[in-house]
């Protein structure tokens, strides 16, 4: 059994699942366009409608968030980010075999969220002024990214991809004033430094 402290887990619960024909299939099916790179254990479905994963150290989990609403775009969800001690076994396939604190945080988050009935994100580290400076902070850029369009989603995720307008354009095959407006109306510059920020914020913090 390895223990590790400081560990970013997130956990999603799919509002009004059990609206959804073949939920589980499709989800996974999402999923799988999710590369590695962000994670030490990659999103994971369990429990018919619910999705877990573990940020790897050092990677945002702000923008760990925004990479999986965007492949669920279709799904309403509630967000749940849990900070603290992990517990991983040995043979650990997912970030369903692992337990520990930052499990059961990101967990009380979702119960925070009951009854939401549209995309919403909560995060627990055990610091309750913490909590609730970044509480409030996540709040306000979710109202921003709740409105952002389908486009809107796929022109700021590209950008961010590809670096420059211009990369993007050719990558998506629009012009690059076209992107421009999208990640303006979007908000990015804003949502961008507001990831970048909460991150430091954690970093800074003394465990």
């Amino acid at each position: 059994m390895e223990i590790e402290q400081n560990r970013h887990v997130i956990t999603i619960d799919v509002i009004r699942s059990k609206k959804e024909n073949r939920l589980g299939p499709a989800i996974r099916e999402k999923l799988s366009a999710i590369t590695p790179d962000r994670y030490t254990f990659l999103p994971a479905l369990s429990r018919g409608d619910e999705v877990q994963c573990v940020v790897k150290k050092g990677e945002n989990p702000f923008s760990a968030i925004r990479e999986i609403r965007f492949v669920l775009l279709d799904y309403q969800l509630k967000i749940g980010l849990g900070i603290g001690e992990i517990e991983i076994p040995e043979s650990a396939r997912d970030s369903w075999d692992l337990s520990g604190e930052a499990f059961f945080r990101a967990r009380e988050a979702l119960d925070h969220l009951s009854g939401a009935d549209e995309t919403c994100v909560e995060m627990l580290s055990g610091d309750l002024h913490q909590d609730l400076a970044v509480n409030s902070i996540l709040t306000l850029m979710n109202l921003i990214m709740n409105d952002w369009t389908i486009t809107q989603f796929n022109y700021v995720m590209a950008y961010e991809r590809y670096g420059t307008y211009d990369k993007t354009s050719e990558a998506l095959n629009v012009s690059s004033q076209n992107i421009h407006k999208a990640c303006k109306r979007a908000k990015w510059d804003v949502v961008k430094q507001i990831e970048g920020n909460l991150n430091q914020l954690l970093n800074k913090r003394e465990w």
